[in-house]
């Protein structure tokens, strides 16, 4: 708010001056900056210093930590709500995209949270506006877009990405598991190094590009400090050794797998089906304990295969048309004629799964069928499918 351009503070006593500056400390800060220069003109330094300390301590330049939480998380739903929207509209190809889905919500995720974060936008997207917070850089002047989109990619990437695997990649191959590592190696110092830095509340991101989140209805004379170096060290020290132990799990995970790189043929003929987007192969181990006998553990091996299919496959009544569901066929034909380990697996669980997931919003629509070698080979020989063990499960959700 303005001073009243009729108002003259030469006119006020040096009393008077203090009784206004107590009062603006609180409602008025455009007034109160006048108020102090005017006083500091006076000769009273030493008496503007303790007001301006005051006024720090009742309105500090950084934003809290909650403040800045609370803005991430309605601009997250705010992109939530429009991915929805957008994949009412678009879902069927968002679908046939798979994993490359996730690369349409980082664009529009990266444009949104870059342009509200830059001058363009005086540096607010609707969280921070909301909660009154902005960006700023150490001058603090509004940043440049190009700065802003530089800030905002640094973290959105491996928040979109961390699970992304490339066409032509298999889930546990080396390289995608060491982009796993890295990626979440950052994303737990970018949270940890915020939580540990409390004196200006930068993440790293804000240390590498020199840029501060702050409170818009603070005292704006507050110089901008540098971070304490402890929340830097801790971040590294962290990072270093989250990053080495993921590394070396990594390398030994891949290694245990290459017995499961004989699914990738099979993965890739399935692939090739009609109506069939992706597909996901895994064997998979698992012990259970006969109900009130303690000592009766019996191990089970399961070969799971999730198709990714048409929305087609889900109108209707899918439950009264498993018989006629010509994916299914297909996908065990392949997996018993060209992969012998599955007649060792005590079941193959077949998911028909249709969805689409843009990193910002995601529709996951599934049908499961469980039964073993045997029962499927019998069936796909008569052409016949059971729905004795069928479970249809729908989990629309929103992330970023």
């Amino acid at each position: 708010m303005k001073r009243n351009p009729s108002i003259n503070l030469n006119e006020y006593s040096d009393e008077e001056l203090f009784t206004l500056a107590n009062r603006a400390k609180l409602f008025n800060q455009s007034q109160l900056t006048e108020i102090i220069d005017e006083l500091l003109k006076r000769g009273y330094s030493s008496e503007v210093e303790k007001i301006i300390t005051d006024l720090i301590r009742l309105k500090p330049i950084y934003s809290k930590f909650w403040a800045r939480v609370f803005s991430h998380l309605i601009d997250i739903i705010i992109l939530g709500i429009f991915g929805t929207i957008l994949g009412a509209f678009m879902g069927s190809i968002f679908s046939r995209m798979g994993e490359n889905g996730k690369i349409v919500g980082f664009i529009i995720a990266t444009v949104y949270l870059s342009l509200g974060n830059s001058k363009i936008f005086r540096g607010q997207t609707i969280g921070k506006k909301l909660l009154k917070l902005k960006v700023v850089d150490t001058n603090s002047n509004e940043i440049s877009f190009t700065k802003s989109l530089f800030r905002t990619g640094l973290y959105l990437i491996p928040l979109f990405f961390i699970n992304y695997i490339p066409p032509g990649f298999y889930d546990t191959s080396i390289l995608v598991l060491a982009k796993q590592t890295v990626f979440g190696t950052f994303l737990l110092v970018f949270f940890v190094h915020f939580l540990v830095n409390n004196t200006t509340r930068q993440t790293i991101c804000d240390q590498i590009f020199g840029t501060y989140v702050i409170n818009t209805q603070a005292y704006q004379r507050q110089e901008l400090e540098e971070s304490q170096p402890v929340a830097l060290i801790v971040s590294c020290f962290l990072g270093f050794f989250v990053l080495v132990i993921g590394l070396i799990t990594s390398i030994t995970q891949n290694v245990s797998s290459e017995a499961l790189q004989g699914l990738t043929p099979i993965k890739e003929q399935i692939n090739q089906l009609d109506d069939v987007n992706s597909s996901i192969l895994k064997e998979v181990s698992a012990s259970y304990a006969q109900f009130g006998v303690n000592d009766n553990v019996s191990n089970a091996k399961y070969l799971m295969v999730n198709l990714f299919v048409n929305e087609n496959h889900f109108r209707d009544k899918i439950s009264d048309d498993i018989e006629n569901i010509k994916v299914v066929h297909d996908a065990i034909k392949i997996i018993l004629k060209d992969y012998p380990e599955a007649n060792n697996m005590d079941y193959i669980v077949i998911t028909l799964t249709y969805g689409y997931n843009i990193g910002i919003a995601r529709l996951s629509r599934s049908i499961h069928y469980s039964n073993t070698p045997l029962y499927w080979s019998k069936k796909v020989n008569k052409n016949v499918f059971s729905t004795s063990k069928l479970m249809l499960i729908t989990k629309p959700c929103y992330i970023l």
